[in-house]
């Protein structure tokens, strides 16, 4: 496979024109599975390049764009880990318990958190983290939430993760 990749690689416009004119002459039906496959390769490699995040620290200035209900396990199979979580319960009050900050494919901030719910705010009285549902996308414009929103359902459908009755998100 690597020769072949080398020649391929190797040949001018003219001359993949004129292997696909031949493979066409030659078996149709081979020069249809082939095309099909590289659509769905193209395609595939489109949507990977459109659901990249990658982590962000500079989050600075972001504030509520929006909020959807998804349980935290959907989370963590769209976007991993946390990049924060909130542990310290003896001192410190924080109105967040987990968060993850990402730069979207589009240049845009987001970041997604829960607000208020949790242990971190409410003590033992709080939510524990997995079993929270209520998020919150910070960004600096409305399209980071519509953005991170579409690349989460997209993870989770590439994943085989269906929601529960299919009514969640924005």
């Amino acid at each position: 496979m690597n020769n072949l990749h080398k020649t391929i690689a190797g040949l001018s416009d003219s001359e993949l024109d004129k292997l696909a004119d031949l493979l066409v002459e030659q078996s149709t039906d081979k020069a249809s599975r082939l095309a099909t496959v590289i659509g769905w390769g193209l395609q595939d490699k489109h949507r990977r390049e459109e659901t990249m995040l990658k982590m962000t620290n500079e989050i600075n200035g972001t504030h509520l764009q929006g909020k959807f209900i998804m349980p935290y396990e959907a989370l963590i199979i769209a976007l991993g880990q946390p990049h924060y979580k909130f542990d310290n319960f003896d001192d410190i009050e924080n109105k967040i318990d987990v968060e993850w900050s990402f730069e979207l494919p589009s240049g845009l901030i987001a970041t997604v958190y829960n607000w208020k719910d949790g242990k971190a705010y409410l003590g033992h009285q709080g939510t524990p983290v997995e079993q929270i549902t209520s998020w919150h996308v910070g960004g600096h414009q409305m399209d980071a939430m519509h953005e991170i929103v579409d690349i989460i359902n997209l993870k989770l459908e590439e994943a085989g993760y269906e929601l529960n009755g299919g009514n969640h998100g924005i």
